[in-house]
Order: C-alpha cells, then sequence, then structure tokens
C-alpha cells in the first residue's frame, strides 16, 4: 500500500468587526497539527495576518481545515457565503476549496453528502500576491470546534503562504443570464468519454452492446479518422480545449495544465462564458480536480464526483470478515490485512463488479448532475455549454454487476496479434502499462485478455446506459432541438492488440478515437466521413456553428465543410504526439496519419515506423527499411518537421 504524508491544519474563524463577515485572527485561538515533513507559522504582515505552510518533497497533499465558530453563519441561517483569501502566487501548484456538502451526490447511505469542490486556484508562477473569491452555497456549518467546514486542498506544490482569510455573508445570486441578444444561439452538450476507443456499436464492434450510442450516432455524424493530439488525459483534455496542439500549449504530462503554462489562452468553456453562454462541468473535463479549480473561471458551476464508496477496500472488507471475523473486533489484524492487500486500483488494475446502483458510481451522479442542469427554468432563459465528462471505461473497472453480465468471456471475439508483431518495431514504442495488467509482453494470453476485455466492456456499456439518461433529459425538457450534440473520446486504449494494454502509445488503437456530431437544423442522420479530423477541431467548429468570433490563437479547423459535405477535407494529415524517458532524458515522439499512411518518429528518422493503413489495418509490418518506400518517407519526416516548428 502506497501512503502519502497529509498535513491537517486546523484553523478557527473569529467574528472581527460584525457577525456579517469573520477574518483570520489570532485572538480566537488556533490549533496547529502538523507531521514531520511540515511546518506551519503565523506572522503578523502589514497586508494582515499571514499563514504559512511548507513541506519537504512535493508528495501529498495538504490540507487547510477552516472552522467558522460563529453561531450566525450556522446552516439555514448563511445560505450563501463569500471565502475570500490572498495568496502569494509561487510554483504552478493547485488549490481547491472543498465544503462540508448535504448533497447525497458527495458521499453515501450513511453520510450523505461531505465534501464538495466548489473553486479553487490554478498556480501560475507569477511571484504575486493575488486575490481569490470563492461563491460558497451550501457549507454545512456545524459551530464544532476545528469542525472543519471549509477545506483547502493543496496538491503539487510545497509552499503555501495566505493572507487577509475572509468570510462574508452574501445574498443567493441568481445564475440567469438573460441576454436578448443570445436567445437564439444555439445550446451545446459536450459529452467526453475517457478511455473510450471504437469498441462501440456505432464502429460496428462485434462484441459491444451499447443501445444508447447506437441511437445517438444514427441521429447525427460519425466521424471515422478522428485523432487525440496526445494519447493521455490531461495533455489531450489540455489540447482539445484550447485548441491548441500540446507542444505549443506546454501540456505534455498530466502534471501541467494549461491555465499555468499558457495562462493567456481562452480555453473553449471560458471562451463561451465570455461570450454570455451559462457554462457548467459535470464529472471529468479538464484533468482530474483541475474541473473544480475552473469553477468561476471557465464555469459558472463545477463538479467532481467519486464513487461513494472504495470498491476495492470493500472487496477486501467482505474477504477479511469471512476469514477473521467482525472489523470491530480485530482492528489491528484488519489494518494490517488492508496494508498488505491494498494496492493502487489504477497501477495494478481492478475489475470488480459491484452492488452499487448507478448513482453511487460516480458516472451515474454526472449523468445526475446534468440532468438536473437541463430541468433548471434558468438555463433555459440563455444559450447553455454543458460539459459532461464519464470517466469509465478507464481504469480500474467498476460497474454495477448486471453490465457485467451482458457479456459472457467465452463468447468474445477478438484478433490474435502474430508473434513476429515487434520483430522490426523500435523497441522505444513499447509502453510498460502492460505490467499493470498482469500481462507478459510479447506472449499470447488469451484468457487473461478475455478478462480484461469482459471488464472494459462492462464499462462501455455502464457509461453509454449514462449519455442515454442525459440525451432522454434533453429531450424529456424540450432542448434537443435546439443543441448541438458532440461526443468524443480523450483518447483510444489497447485491450491486448500489440501486446499492449493501455494508452500512450502512437498505434492506431490509442491515437484514433470516436468522434460525433449532431447540429439542429442540419440533416446528418446517419452520415459518417472518412476525412481526417483532429480532437483539437472541435472547438473551432462549435464557434463557427454559433456564428462567433474564432479566437486567434485556434490552431484546429472548423468541420463545418465535412457537416456539409461528409466526403470534404479540412486538413491532408493527423498529428498525435506521446513522450518518452530514453536514455536520462525525455523525447517526443511524433506520428502522422496521411492518406493510407501512418508515421511515426520516436528519437527521430533513425527510430521509426511506417505502415500502410490499407494493406495493414493493424500495423503489424513496419515498412520503414523498405526502399520502395523511401519516397513517402521522405515526404511524411518533411510534414513532421513542418509541424515541429
Amino acid at each position: 500500500m502506497r501512503l502519502f504524508l497529509v498535513c491537517f491544519v486546523f484553523i478557527t474563524l473569529n467574528a472581527f468587526l460584525s457577525a456579517e463577515t469573520l477574518t483570520l485572527a489570532k485572538n480566537g485561538g488556533i490549533a496547529i497539527l502538523t507531521l514531520n515533513n511540515y511546518h506551519t507559522e503565523l506572522a503578523e504582515s502589514s497586508a494582515g495576518l499571514e499563514m504559512i505552510t511548507k513541506r519537504k518533497s512535493d508528495k501529498g497533499v495538504l490540507y487547510v481545515l477552516l472552522d467558522v465558530t460563529d453561531k450566525s453563519f450556522t446552516l439555514g441561517k448563511a445560505p450563501q457565503v463569500e471565502l475570500a483569501f490572498d495568496y502569494y502566487d509561487e510554483g504552478k501548484g493547485q488549490l481547491v476549496v472543498k465544503v462540508d456538502s448535504h448533497d447525497p451526490l458527495y458521499g453515501n447511505s450513511k453520510s450523505p453528502g461531505t465534501w464538495k469542490g466548489v473553486g479553487g486556484v490554478q498556480f501560475t508562477n507569477s511571484h504575486k500576491w493575488k486575490r481569490a473569491k470563492i461563491a460558497i452555497s451550501d457549507a454545512s456549518f456545524s459551530n464544532r470546534l476545528n469542525g472543519g467546514d471549509i477545506r483547502l486542498q493543496m496538491q503539487h506544490q510545497p509552499l503555501l503562504k495566505l493572507r487577509n482569510v475572509t468570510i462574508k455573508k452574501k445574498l443567493p445570486i441568481s445564475e440567469s443570464i438573460v441576454s436578448s441578444g443570445l436567445k437564439k444561439k444555439p445550446n451545446i452538450l459536450c459529452i467526453v468519454v475517457d478511455d473510450l476507443n471504437d469498441y462501440i456499436g456505432p464502429y460496428d464492434d462485434n462484441n459491444a452492446k451499447t443501445p444508447h450510442l447506437d441511437k445517438l450516432f444514427a441521429s447525427g455524424m460519425r466521424f471515422n479518422k478522428a485523432y487525440c493530439q496526445y494519447p493521455v488525459c490531461g495533455p489531450s483534455r489540455a489540447s482539445f480545449l484550447t485548441g491548441m496542439y500540446p507542444e505549443n500549449i506546454g501540456v505534455l504530462s498530466n502534471e501541467k495544465h494549461a491555465r499555468s503554462e499558457s495562462p493567456n489562452v481562452l480555453n473553449m468553456l471560458e471562451y463561451f462564458k465570455k461570450k454570455g453562454y451559462w457554462t457548467a462541468s459535470a464529472g471529468k473535463i479538464f484533468h482530474g480536480e483541475t474541473n473544480v479549480v475552473e469553477a468561476g473561471v471557465s464555469t459558472h458551476r463545477s463538479d467532481w464526483f467519486e464513487n461513494s464508496e472504495n470498491v476495492l477496500k470493500k472487496k477486501l472488507q467482505k474477504l477479511f470478515e469471512k476469514q477473521h471475523g467482525p472489523i470491530s473486533k480485530n482492528k489491528n489484524e484488519w489494518q494490517k490485512y488492508l496494508s498488505d492487500n491494498y494496492v493502487s486500483p489504477e497501477r495494478v488494475v481492478q475489475a470488480i463488479p459491484t452492488d452499487l446502483k448507478e448513482d453511487e458510481h460516480m458516472d451515474g451522479r454526472v449523468a445526475a448532475r446534468i440532468s438536473s442542469y437541463l430541468k433548471q427554468k434558468t438555463i433555459k432563459d440563455s444559450p447553455f455549454l454543458l460539459a459532461c465528462g464519464f470517466t469509465k471505461p478507464h481504469v480500474p473497472f467498476y460497474a454495477p454487476k448486471k453490465y457485467f453480465d451482458l457479456y459472457s468471456e467465452e463468447n468474445l471475439n477478438f484478433e490474435k496479434v502474430p508473434p513476429s508483431d515487434w520483430a522490426q518495431k523500435p523497441k522505444t514504442a513499447i509502453y510498460d502499462r502492460y505490467k499493470g495488467f498482469g500481462a507478459k509482453f510479447g506472449e499470447y494470453q488469451p484468457e487473461l485478455r478475455r478478462k480484461w476485455l469482459h471488464a472494459y466492456l462492462a464499462c462501455v456499456s455502464f457509461v453509454d446506459a449514462q449519455i442515454g439518461k442525459v440525451l432522454s433529459s434533453l429531450e424529456e425538457n424540450g432542448l434537443a432541438d435546439n443543441t448541438i450534440v458532440v461526443l468524443i473520446s480523450d483518447h483510444g486504449f489497447h485491450i491486448g492488440e500489440h501486446f499492449h494494454y493501455g494508452k500512450v502509445t502512437l498505434f492506431e488503437e490509442s491515437a484514433r478515437v470516436p468522434m460525433f456530431l449532431r447540429v439542429p437544423g442540419m440533416d446528418l442522420k446517419g452520415q459518417e466521413s472518412n476525412s481526417l479530423t483532429e480532437l483539437l477541431d472541435i472547438y473551432p467548429t462549435l464557434v463557427e456553428l454559433c456564428n462567433l468570433e474564432a479566437p486567434k490563437h485556434l490552431e484546429g479547423k472548423s468541420l463545418l465543410p465535412i457537416l456539409k459535405n461528409p466526403n470534404a477535407s479540412v486538413k491532408e494529415s493527423a498529428y498525435t504526439v506521446v513522450t518518452r524517458p530514453l536514455k536520462g532524458r525525455t523525447i517526443v515522439a511524433k506520428a502522422i496519419r496521411y492518406k493510407n499512411w501512418r508515421y511515426a518518429e520516436w528519437d527521430g528518422p533513425a527510430d521509426a515506423e511506417l505502415y500502410n493503413l490499407n494493406t495493414d489495418p493493424k500495423e503489424y509490418r513496419n515498412l520503414i527499411k523498405d526502399p520502395e518506400f523511401a519516397p513517402i518517407v521522405k515526404k511524411l519526416h518533411g510534414m513532421i518537421q513542418a509541424r515541429s516548428q
């Protein structure tokens, strides 16, 4: 079990000036609990009481809990408050503000609510003091000493400086942004599915059971040759949300964020918000809890959910109690058992059918939240952009048991990888994620592959059902006729192809993604396009469909010409990159998809791949050393060089 050091800092807020405003003050008493790797101090400054928290390493999470002790701030008496503070913008970490909430979508049956993210700050390393204001509408202020009703969660940053911390009562703010000039603009529903490859009915997969996706894709245009720009969650999302290539936005890993790397670039949600749209996200749109940090900046509201319980921990608990009896009578043994057996279910992948209800899964909660927005009268007064982010089929493979029951492993079909697959491929292209699935590279393991394919498809069918709920809500609330629907995946996913599991490769299974568009007023039913497209084309496409002026930074192309004519083309190639550690440095591997070719350079043209996808769609035969194809290699190398400038 991997342990992270956590620092809890408890600070009591006492009344200052009046009962309408609370501020951090020494005379209210301050309780500080730190671990050895942390140091926290309070200091008076000309700008107010300053709190400085340090830690020796960049690992772990720092929590600062603010307790509201003034009785006038109890639940029901302060329906909305504003938390404000100055923060010193040093480093590129994230500060997430969470509140103790009674919203049942955030907890479980025994403890409804728990922590809900309400906003935050993305550090941009400006080395300046900045002011942050966070609106809080449903904190359950409890009057507990050190109760920690408001939690500031610091990630990826070893130093936090705050001052002038205040909490002020505010009247509820209407989120209606009625604008007569925008009433006739189309709405946008953008559905982003994590790790979804083409194992779905609309792409003619013979295993998948996806009735809702089948119905959706029959109502609009399917893009058969759409590609992500980086086959990992964070960089891919940063790219399509900004409409820029990963190298240019500066995000080539999950640890970096577009807001800190390119703070002056408007992302898609922020752009539409500035144009008068009501924007909201639920689930995974930006990478991780960046969704919460963007609340109030890119979105009017933003939600990040978790499952109502730790599925792997519950499984271990059942196994323990079967062997040792109730945990309450064997607490020490349980802790040792948990320490010995608990693993990261993302690193050592787990497939577990759950007995949770659908709305106790994070994706069920996403569907519930987006559906609740579609029912609100306020968003019907103005155009909206709802970003709906489903996490499955991302690992771990957790889904309600009934979705696992849809499939029988012995009936699943897949193509055997030839033993010679890697005879001519550059070894740099290998990614070791397969180890987390218990696979042996280069070895044919059909039973293992069936196990993971079964679990993957169960999660696909589960998320298909959640997509169906959102689309039904769109119809039931009379919004379908004026709402653009776009559905994409952030990248593909391997289930045994090329002996790989997961993503982070440049093969078709990893780089190619499902893409779908349905546009009011356009007869696109059942149409498909084989034109090359990229995920970063979504942003300029939506801008043009809404008849707005495109931001100058956009590097994608509008797909409107293809929507008008599926045989049209807006670009001659698609570009995907991925990084690899190599001999003490990090290389950026680059791939071009052009006509019937895929060409990739790992450590330059001497370590390359070339495939003819017309004759070799599974990319088994690397043609890079065949002199017959030297002219096309030269051409594609030139295209990569041009992209890199």
